[in-house]
């Protein structure tokens, strides 16, 4: 089992991110997944997260790396505000 965490950097925003995605209409599960997600506003506000992992046993290093990724996004001028 890996050590996980996860860091919200931004929040779902339909009018700069809006949904253009056709999906293969010969796979049945991509049209599935299409049809849940291909109302952007339903998602305005929500979050977003990306996910870092590490090695098992090895929590700390998983935690310091979230936190020198969450400050090198605020130093860029993203990520979620505290």
């Amino acid at each position: 089992m890996t050590s996980t965490d996860g860091l919200g950097v931004t929040h779902a925003d339909s009018k700069v991110d809006p949904w253009d995605y056709q999906p293969d209409r010969n796979n049945e599960r991509d049209v599935a997944n299409w049809e849940i997600y291909k109302d952007p506003s339903l998602y305005d506000g929500c979050p977003v997260v990306i996910s870092i992992s590490g090695r098992t046993g090895e929590d700390e290093k998983t935690l310091k790396m979230t936190m020198v990724v969450d400050d090198l996004l605020k130093k860029a001028g993203h990520g979620l505000k505290k």
